[in-house]
């Protein structure tokens, strides 16, 4: 029975609940896995009752994460958390990581949209040719909204993200092919402007190469691609969030 639920799935609290009832060793002994998809934004998790868990995947099947993920009580000993299907990310959702998992570890990241730290909107990767997997070693990589809300995490060790992208044989997309300006998941407008305007290239880059806040554990970050249709889309267009729930960034 424990390797049977050493990776136990549950949909909302009443599934958990009812595991409880039948089987109590789940949380108690057995589970080491958990994995969560959401059916509403409102339903409350509480995953202090599975002493043993390591590692928990969140699945986000058109539920807002933000407020969902916020409904999800604080698990110390979990090290690893997987989001997958992330439509789009928000200061409320790291907050909420940062809050929920303070032991964590390795954080992944299965997302539609990349937040972009230059504009503040979320937008479809677009490339002319299919990129290559990323990795950045010795603390950098991350971008600047995560490098800020997760620096409180001490012991984050490893991010990584999995992005949806098109391929566009047009003109006007950025390709990675050399990475000379360390992408961390910027929209292809304002890699443009990266590539075409000197002063700010140096500026971004500096800042890119030697952060000043950053999780202090920090060691690899990655960035992995997936061509659209592998990755469950949430939205066909770019959006930007609203009611200014991102004020908190600042500036660069």
């Amino acid at each position: 029975m424990e390797a049977w639920f050493f990776t136990s799935i549950f949909r909302c609290s009443t599934d958990v609940e009812r595991a409880q009832v039948l089987f109590p060793q789940i949380a108690s002994q057995w589970a080491r896995r958990l994995c969560f998809t959401p059916n509403n934004a409102s339903d409350q998790i509480d995953i202090t009752i599975f002493r043993r868990v390591r590692r928990i995947f969140l699945e986000y099947n058109g539920v807002k994460s933000a407020l969902c993920f916020g409904n999800i009580t604080v698990a110390v000993g979990a090290v690893e958390l997987d989001i997958l299907n992330n439509c789009a990310t928000s200061l409320p959702f790291l907050i909420s990581i940062r809050t929920a998992f303070p032991s964590l570890r390795v954080l992944r990241i299965r997302q539609v949209m990349p937040w972009c730290h230059l504009c503040n909107i979320h937008n479809f990767l677009e490339f002319s040719r299919a990129p290559q997997t990323i990795t950045y070693t010795g603390g950098v990589g991350l971008p600047i909204h995560f490098a800020r809300v997760l620096s409180a995490l001490q012991h984050l060790h490893t991010v990584e993200f999995s992005s949806a992208y098109f391929l566009n044989r047009n003109a006007g997309t950025y390709d990675l092919d050399d990475n000379s300006l360390l992408w961390t998941g910027e929209c292809t407008s304002c890699m443009l402007l990266l590539s075409s305007d000197e002063e700010f290239r140096d500026e971004i880059l500096a800042k890119k190469k030697s952060p000043i806040i950053r999780p202090p554990s920090l060691e690899i970050v990655r960035w992995s691609f997936l061509m659209n249709g592998e990755i469950e889309e949430c939205s066909s267009s770019s959006e930007s969030e609203e009611d200014g729930e991102n004020d908190e960034i600042g500036d660069l």
